[in-house]
């Protein structure tokens, strides 16, 4: 028998409560919660909350650094893709935080598929702060491949707007207007990279520029 309403706000609760144990670092907790609703969630299978079940253990093995996340992420995506009526803030969710993870793992290129698919469901809605959010993680990933000396202005330019509170818009305007910069003297030189850094308060007198 498919569950009440009532039920299914239950579950729903649970699980919004297990994702703030994980916010928490009380994973522990969030698993016991988990479990608790295990046999309730099997009897809403393609709902909203069968996907945010998924996503809810992904995160919390994630958070405790189990192996096991990634198992649960690749589930997420799974029943994200059976559900028709996934809102687009939550497949963006998904596919960010299975993004993260990955690049916590080191597989960068995985990583980048992920946040490519972030990007588009966000660009897709004109969620212009989500989708440059998603752009930045696209750049750290590439200076990473790359081995691109830049990494340290990108890294520069994190911390400055970190420390002064900017937007990901400001960054990512930030970081063109930086880049734009500096491709000419990169196609000038011999090996087509510029091993001089820009410095935290480069980035801030940039910001303050961009601001006015």
């Amino acid at each position: 028998e498919f569950p009440s309403g009532e039920e299914i706000k239950r579950i729903c609760h649970t699980i919004e409560l297990a994702r703030t144990e994980v916010n928490r670092f009380r994973t522990d907790l969030a698993r016991e919660l988990l479990s608790g609703i295990h046999s309730d969630v099997e009897r809403i299978e393609g709902t909203v909350a069968w996907v945010l079940y998924s996503l809810a253990l992904a995160e919390t093995f994630a958070a405790s650094d189990d192996p096991a996340a990634k198992g649960f992420f690749e589930d997420a995506l799974g029943r994200m893709n059976q559900v028709p009526d996934v809102p687009p803030d939550l497949k963006s969710h998904i596919h960010e935080d299975y993004g993260k993870y990955l690049f916590r793992l080191g597989y960068r290129s995985k990583a980048r598929l992920q946040f490519e698919a972030a990007k588009k469901v966000a660009a897709e809605q004109g969620r212009l702060e989500d989708s440059a959010r998603m752009t930045l993680r696209l750049i750290n990933i590439e200076l990473e491949l790359d081995k691109d000396p830049q990494l340290t202005s990108f890294k520069n330019m994190k911390n400055s707007a970190l420390e002064r509170g900017e937007t990901h818009q400001a960054q990512l305007a930030a970081w063109h207007q930086y880049w734009g910069s500096i491709e000419a003297k990169r196609h000038a030189m011999k090996f087509g990279r510029d091993e001089n850094v820009a410095s935290k308060e480069y980035f801030a007198a940039l910001f303050r520029s961009i601001g006015k």
